[in-house]
């Protein structure tokens, strides 16, 4: 555990580089494309089910096991990108961006835990403000963070704008 903490601390060190090299338009989606496909290629339903299959389903199988690692570790790695894209150039303008770009950092939000999701939601919340985020896709975010803070799904309120209201209290994250 300790040396994929060190593997880990050393990649923050990579990303700070990584994203202030980002020059121009396109190295930018490009940097956000690979993390949406980073992201997603972990979840690969085919692949875990091919695991499992191999394993006899058994979810506590080594080889299960390092696969659950790998998506944690990954998890890891992308939140320190995401976090270092936001902190340097802000959420994308979905004008700007392609759409595997425009819902990377989204996509790697939805898979935090919740104190990580606390650290990425000033910049979320500020893209919502701004347009770039909808009524819908923030109401499911909140309802994401809530569920991981609560165990449990919040009541869908009659729209959209009226959950995110009342998950915004709920999470006390009411300016």
């Amino acid at each position: 555990m300790l040396s994929c903490k060190q593997e880990i601390k050393k990649k923050s060190t990579n990303t700070d580089d990584q994203v202030s090299s980002l020059t121009s338009q396109k190295t930018k989606e490009q940097f956000l494309e690979n993390l949406f496909a980073s992201d997603q290629s972990v979840r690969d339903s085919d692949i875990k089910l091919e695991i499992l299959k191999r394993n006899n389903y058994d979810h506590k199988s080594k080889e299960y096991q390092n696969h659950l690692r790998l998506i944690m570790k990954t998890d890891s790695i992308n939140f320190l990108k995401a976090l270092k894209y936001l902190q340097v150039y802000n959420y994308p303008n979905p004008k700007d961006f392609s759409s595997k770009a425009n819902y990377a950092i989204y996509t790697i939000f939805l898979h935090q835990s919740y104190q990580k999701q606390l650290e990425l939601f000033p910049y979320i919340l500020r893209s919502y403000k701004k347009g770039f985020i909808n009524n819908e896709s923030f109401s499911f975010l909140l309802n994401k963070m809530y569920i991981h803070k609560f165990g449990t799904s919040h009541p869908q309120a009659i729209t959209d704008e009226k959950n995110i209201r009342e998950l915004l209290k709920k999470l006390k994250l009411e300016n």
